[in-house]
């Protein structure tokens, strides 16, 4: 009897050990599975072109969370226009991210808004202006304000641009409005009173 008991012991510990050997695989397969999984989704964003990456965000569902993340894809998409390659197909594509952005009154008062903004782009490259970078306003420097009951933000943005060897430093001053689903929309923006020399009166009129 007592070598019954003995054997069962073992036994027991050996299935024990055996079941804790398969939980470390199996949480040593599904933690490779992840990393695997997350690597391959990094390696196929990097592969992209920064106008791809633009151009296929789904903007309809995940729309920038607040007015500086609406100002910073403004500046991205404006750096993109000016200094990327693409096809027209991609610029058309570009454009309608950009338009995405603008409030309906901004909106409205812009005639063959694609075209105006292709003669606009297309100028700028002819006369070597390139945006190399641009700095939103920290979240305790946005304005906040009503009007005619709508609320609105006004925010800064540096854009960096150079034409040819020439460096200029533009800031500007954005007014966005929230849409009644809560959307920060661009309403307009112009050169700050302060600042010097411009190169127009917007990144992107």
């Amino acid at each position: 009897m007592a070598d019954k008991k003995g054997n069962s012991g073992e036994t027991l510990k050996v299935v024990i050990m055996v079941i804790l050997v398969a939980l470390v695989i199996l949480g040593i397969y599904m933690a490779l599975i992840v990393r695997g999984g997350k690597n391959q989704s990094d390696e196929e964003t990097s592969l992209l072109t920064e106008v791809q990456q633009i151009t296929t965000m789904n903007l309809d569902e995940n729309y920038p969370n607040s007015e500086r993340d609406v100002v910073s894809l403004f500046g991205r998409i404006t750096k993109a226009l000016y200094g990327e390659t693409y096809t027209d197909e991609e610029f058309s594509q570009l454009a309608t991210q950009m338009e995405k952005l603008y409030d309906p009154e901004l909106l409205a008062k812009q005639s063959n808004y694609e075209s105006s903004l292709k003669d606009e782009v297309q100028q700028k490259k002819n006369d070597y202006y390139t945006v190399q970078n641009y700095v939103v306003a920290d979240k305790d420097e946005i304005v906040y304000k009503k009007i005619d009951g709508k609320e609105c933000a006004s925010l800064d943005c540096l854009f960096s641009m150079r034409q040819n060897t020439e460096m200029a430093t533009i800031n500007y001053v954005f007014i966005l409005r929230k849409s009644d689903d809560g959307r920060w929309k661009i309403l307009g923006w112009t050169v700050k009173p302060e600042d010097g020399a411009s190169v127009g009166s917007a990144p992107i009129n």
